[in-house]
């Protein structure tokens, strides 16, 4: 009833507002504009692909996929999602808002309209009537903020895509219900806009001298659209590596920190360059992103051992502090650590063998950087679960350390545990990826020197 009276007291200054309207910014157009789309946010990347394509459930995860993959929407939205709704039953429209689907604060408007400092591109409404209710995604709000465009299929059963600009005081009641909004992220400033995975570097035996040793360098290569990530993996010891110090031609970069078990974030800040890392355990894995796109062809990224005698740089007590955020390295995947098979340096962990951990609620993009030798010519990638099938997007890549983007190869494997072989009879230092669903390996990965 006050949603009612609200309505009524200012629904005539709205309909004239209607016809002097102006608009603010809105997404780009969707390729999901038919349930017979050839996209891949239609089918192998939607969660309600196949007999459920043209319901309002398909179009809405579809449509935020498609937009984390563009980069308007932050990549987390993706992974929310695909955690939240993959493969689930019972995912109607009107159960999102509940924690076993979307959860996360909803604000319903059955008694009062959505706040003006919510109202804004990039929600999700949900209609809670009937027997599956009804979602839409909002793809517009009005420059006064007064209304919202909405796009949406399976509209009263008519499984067609549809637009329509509604008020957010008035009836924008669907089956006799108001709607509940929730903000999707939008693409973050700080660091955890989407990023492109370049290189691995391994520092696991400081005792000794060399790369893959007590020092590394991984290369970022330049890319038009995004930032470049390079990863690090060093072992932890108080006389030869207390931390390492960061340097290359960047003036300045994103580091991001964590135990090499661990799936959260430690630490991560922004500073210039070169900078400490202290360690976070035995094993630590550090990511370094640029905070630009890069415009030159490459920018090599070294790491250093550096003892507790050694001072950490001025650059790490100027540092700026960055939320601690998981890293989308490559569509709705994120990273989740890095792991070394150094076989040159001898035999054990970080040389003949390692683990990562993969992520439970997320899709993870995990790496090994392999020294490919004649006493390590092969390499099993293993899932801690046994038997794991990869399908769609999911991989086992790799390419040679010095090489871009184009330098991966294609999937190597359909399933884990897979064999791969060094690419060449040259021994020479490789990057190999793997790419899993949620909760596929049965929280990690392991890497193998088979011959």
């Amino acid at each position: 009833m006050k949603r009612i009276l609200h309505s009524i007291i200012i629904l005539l200054s709205l309909t004239i507002a209607l016809t002097q309207q102006t608009y603010a910014d809105s997404f780009s157009a969707t390729a999901l504009t038919s349930r017979y789309s050839s996209s891949p946010y239609a089918g192998d990347k939607n969660a309600f692909k196949g007999d459920l394509a043209g319901q309002c459930t398909w179009y809405a995860y579809g449509r935020v996929i498609e937009l984390a993959e563009k980069g308007e929407l932050d990549s987390q939205a993706a992974a929310l999602l695909y955690a939240a709704l993959w493969g689930k039953t019972g995912r109607d429209a009107k159960n999102w808002p509940n924690s076993n689907y979307v959860g996360g604060t909803w604000h319903c408007t059955s008694v009062t309209p959505l706040p003006i400092e919510k109202r804004r591109k990039g929600l999700l409404a949900v209609w809670n009537f009937g027997e599956h209710g009804h979602v839409g995604f909002v793809e517009e709000v009005s420059a006064d903020k007064s209304q919202y465009r909405l796009s949406d299929f399976n509209y009263y059963n008519d499984t067609n895509y549809r637009e329509k600009w509604y008020p957010f005081v008035g009836n924008d009641s669907i089956g006799g219900a108001y709607p509940c909004f929730y903000e999707l992220p939008l693409p973050s400033t700080g660091n955890a806009s989407l990023t492109y995975f370049d290189g691995a570097g391994s520092l696991i035996s400081p005792s000794q001298s060399g790369f893959g040793a007590n020092t590394d360098i991984a290369n970022m290569h330049a890319n038009p659209s995004r930032t470049s990530t390079a990863v690090f993996q060093f072992l932890n010891s108080s006389d030869q590596c207390h931390h390492v110090d960061i340097s290359s031609s960047l003036s300045e970069a994103i580091i991001q920190v964590k135990n090499w078990g661990d799936h959260e974030i430690l630490t991560a800040y922004k500073g210039a360059l070169p900078i400490s890392v202290p360690s976070q355990g035995t094993w630590t894995v550090v990511a370094v992103t640029s905070t630009q796109p890069l415009t030159t062809d490459y920018v090599s990224v070294r790491a250093k051992c550096k003892t507790s005698s050694d001072p950490l740089t001025s650059s790490y007590h100027n540092r700026t502090a960055l939320d601690m955020k998981l890293i989308p390295l490559d569509s709705d995947y994120y990273w989740t650590g890095t792991g070394s098979i150094m076989s040159f340096l001898g035999s054990g962990t970080g040389k003949t063998s390692d683990f990562v951990p993969t992520f439970y609620s997320h899709k993870s993009l995990s790496s090994f950087q392999w020294y490919a030798s004649s006493s390590c010519s092969k390499l099993t990638i293993s899932g801690g679960s046994g038997s794991t099938s990869l399908y769609g997007d999911n991989e086992v890549a790799i390419k040679n350390w010095s090489r871009n983007k184009d330098g991966w190869g294609g999937n190597l494997c359909s399933s884990l545990p897979c064999t791969i072989s060094r690419p060449n009879s040259i021994d020479d230092f490789y990057i190999v990826k793997v790419k899993t669903n949620a909760n596929a390996t049965g929280g990690s990965l392991s890497a193998e020197c088979t011959n």
